[in-house]
C-alpha cells in the first residue's frame, strides 16, 4: 500500500487493513489528521517483518503490522484499531496496563522470556516473548502512545523445558540403576554421568573425559574398541561392545558397553551409553543371549496372537484419528457392510452415517475429542447395498486416537421390534375382548330398558282400551323412567366416544360410583369380584357424571379408576 507519508510501503493484507479501515469511527480520527509522530510511527511498523503494535491514545486503541497479526491469531482482524485492554483481556490488569502506563510516561522497558498466559480456559495457551517497548511522543503535552516489538520465543523456551525435563528424567533414572552412564554431547565431549562410575574407575560423575577415557581400557582391548565405536558413530547406529575396563581395587574387568545415538531439534547427534560389569556374568553370556531370543520369539508369538484375534473378531475393531477418518479395520467390516478395506480406509466414518444420525454422531466424536469414553452408542451405517446396519459402539481416545469396538445390532432390533408389534397385536385383541364384553352388557342394559318402556306402554295400552283409568299414572312414570336411564346411558356412550361436551356440576362420588356397579359387574364377567370401600361423607365434587361415569381404562382385565378431581 502507499504509505500514510505518500511512499511505497508493504502489501500485506494487514496494511490494505489499516488503508481500508474507518478510523474516523475511533478516537484516533481519520488517518489523514493523524500527528505525523503516529504515521511515522505506523509508516516504520507495516514496512517492518518484525512483530510490532502501536498504541495511541487515552484507551491504547492499537495499530499493529503483518507479524503481529500472526501473534494475535484469531484476534485478528478485529484487535484492530481497538484498545489493548479488550484485545488482550486476560494480561491486561497483570501485564499491559501497568507496562503501558510506564511506557507512556517516558520510561523503556525490555522485557525477556516473559511467560504469558493468553486466552481463556478450556484453551488457555502458555506463550513467552521477548517484548521491547518504547514511547512515542505526542505534539501536545499528554498526547503519545507506545511502539511493542514482540518475538515470540515459545517454541524455544518449549524445546529448553523439554530438553531440561529430559535431563532431569535421564538423572532420576542413572541414579537408580547399577550401572555407569555416560553421554557425550553434541560436541562430542564424553563424561561419565553417575555415581556408578566412581565404584568402578575411581572417577567422579560430571567429570570430561574426552580421550582420556582409554587410559582405563585393556590396551589389547583398545584397538577392537575404537574400530566398534568409530563405526557406529559413522553409521549413526546402536553401539554395543564388550572389553575390560580398569577397576580401581580388583585390576582389569569385563565391560559390556551400550550406547544409542539421539538427535535433536538443531540436528546434531548426541550418544547415552551404558557401561556394565559383566565380569562376574561372562559366563552366563550365551544363557542370557538365549533368554533375549526367548523374549523375542514370545513377542513375536504375542503379536501374532493379536493379529489373529484382529482377523478372526466377528465384532467390528476401528482404529481412526479424531476426526474420524478411518485408519484400520478387521475383516468383520467387510462380512458386514459390504465394503473392502481398500474402499474403507481413509474415509471418514460420517460418510456412511444415516442423514437422521449424522448430528448424534458428530457430538460423540467431539466427546472423545474430549476424552470422554463412549459405551453404548448406536447409529446406522450404509452397507455397500445400499441398506442400512444398525451398529452399537464403544470407543475411546489414547494418544490422539480412536479405538472403537462396534457390534451389528440389526437383527436383534428387527427381533425387538417384532416383538413390540406382537405384544401391541396381543394387546388389541385383549381390548377388543374387553370391548366385546363391554358391548355385551351395554345390549342387556338396553333390552332390560326397553322391556321396561314397551312393557309399561302396553299396560298402558290395555288399560285405555278397557277403559280403566286408574293407576295408570304409575306406568306412565316407570315408561319415562326407563327412557331416561336409557338417555343417560346412550350420554355415557357418546361421553365415552368423546362427543358430548362437559356439563360439570355438583356430584357426590360414592353414589355415582354405585351407579356403576351393575355395569362393571357386567363388563368384567362373573369370575372377576367387586368390592367397593367408599369413605362415608365425602364432599361434593365437581365434575360430568356421566363423564366421571366413562373415565376408567380396562387392560389385561384389570379396573383402574380413575381420580376425580375437585
Amino acid at each position: 500500500m502507499s504509505g500514510l507519508g505518500g511512499h511505497r510501503l508493504d502489501e500485506s493484507e494487514t496494511a490494505r487493513l489499516v488503508r481500508a479501515f474507518d478510523w474516523g469511527a475511533t478516537p484516533l480520527g481519520p488517518m489523514d489528521e493523524w500527528p505525523a509522530e503516529l504515521r511515522i510511527a505506523v509508516d516504520m511498523a507495516l514496512a517492518s517483518p518484525i512483530a510490532m503494535a502501536i498504541t495511541w491514545g487515552s484507551d491504547f486503541r492499537m495499530v499493529y503490522n503483518q507479524a503481529y497479526a500472526q501473534i494475535a491469531g484469531p484476534r485478528h482482524p478485529a484487535a484492530m484499531g481497538r484498545p489493548a485492554r479488550e484485545v488482550w483481556p486476560e494480561v491486561w490488569e497483570e501485564w499491559n496496563r501497568p507496562v503501558l502506563a510506564r511506557v507512556r510516561a517516558g520510561e523503556s522497558i525490555a522485557a525477556r522470556d516473559q511467560r504469558m498466559l493468553l486466552g481463556k480456559d478450556p484453551a488457555t495457551e502458555e506463550r513467552w516473548f521477548d517484548a521491547f517497548y518504547s514511547p512515542l511522543r505526542g505534539p501536545d503535552v499528554g498526547e503519545g502512545g507506545t511502539l511493542c516489538i514482540a518475538i515470540e520465543c515459545t517454541g524455544r523456551k518449549r524445546a529448553e523445558g523439554a530438553l531440561k525435563a529430559s535431563e532431569h528424567q535421564l538423572r532420576t533414572v542413572a541414579a537408580a540403576v547399577p550401572h555407569q552412564i555416560w553421554v557425550t554431547d553434541a560436541d562430542g565431549h564424553f563424561r561419565w554421568f553417575n555415581t556408578r562410575v566412581y565404584d568402578f574407575v575411581g572417577e567422579e560423575p560430571d567429570v570430561e573425559l574426552n580421550d582420556q577415557w582409554m587410559d582405563f581400557v585393556h590396551p589389547d582391548d583398545i584397538g577392537d574398541l575404537t574400530a566398534a565405536w568409530q563405526k557406529s558413530l559413522t553409521t549413526e547406529t546402536r553401539f554395543e561392545h564388550s572389553y575390560r575396563l580398569r577397576s580401581p581395587n580388583s585390576g582389569y574387568r569385563w565391560h559390556l558397553a551400550r550406547a544409542v545415538p539421539t538427535r535433536e531439534a538443531d540436528g546434531e547427534v548426541r550418544w547415552i551409553g551404558t557401561n556394565t560389569d559383566i565380569h562376574d556374568q561372562r559366563g552366563e553370556a550365551d544363557a542370557l543371549l538365549a533368554r533375549n531370543a526367548a523374549l523375542e520369539h514370545r513377542v513375536a508369538l504375542r503379536t501374532q496372537e493379536r493379529d489373529r484375534i484382529w482377523n478372526v473378531s466377528r465384532d467390528l475393531l476401528l482404529v481412526a484419528d479424531q476426526d474420524g477418518l478411518w485408519l484400520a479395520i478387521n475383516p468383520a467390516w467387510t462380512a458386514t457392510l459390504g465394503w473392502d478395506e481398500a474402499q474403507l480406509l481413509g474415509r471418514e466414518a460420517i460418510d456412511l452415517v444415516h442423514p437422521d444420525d449424522r448430528p448424534a454422531t458428530r457430538d460423540e466424536l467431539k466427546r472423545l475429542a474430549r476424552g470422554e469414553a463412549t459405551g453404548r452408542f448406536e447409529n446406522r451405517l450404509r452397507a455397500r447395498d445400499g441398506s442400512y446396519r444398525v451398529i452399537s459402539w464403544t470407543a475411546a481416545a489414547v494418544d490422539d486416537l480412536l479405538y472403537c469396538v462396534a457390534r451389528d445390532i440389526t437383527a436383534e432390533r428387527e427381533a425387538a421390534q417384532a416383538l413390540a408389534e406382537a405384544e401391541a397385536a396381543l394387546r388389541q385383541a385383549q381390548k377388543m375382548e374387553m370391548i366385546g364384553q363391554l358391548t355385551g352388557g351395554i345390549a342387556h342394559d338396553f333390552n332390560n330398558l326397553i322391556q321396561g318402556i314397551s312393557g309399561s306402554l302396553d299396560i298402558v295400552r290395555r288399560r285405555l282400551a278397557e277403559g280403566r283409568l286408574d293407576d295408570i299414572e304409575r306406568f306412565l312414570v316407570g315408561a319415562v323412567e326407563s327412557a331416561e336411564r336409557a338417555g343417560a346411558l346412550t350420554h355415557r356412550l357418546l361421553a365415552f366416544a368423546r362427543r358430548q361436551p362437559l356439563d360439570p356440576r355438583p356430584t357426590r362420588a360414592n353414589g355415582l360410583i354405585e351407579s356403576m356397579r351393575d355395569l362393571l359387574g357386567r363388563t368384567l364377567g362373573e369370575r372377576i369380584s367387586l368390592e367397593y370401600d367408599l369413605a362415608p361423607g365425602l364432599w361434593r365434587v365437581r365434575c360430568d357424571p356421566n363423564q366421571a361415569q366413562s373415565a376408567r381404562s380396562c387392560d389385561f382385565g384389570q379396573v383402574e379408576e380413575r381420580t376425580l378431581n375437585a
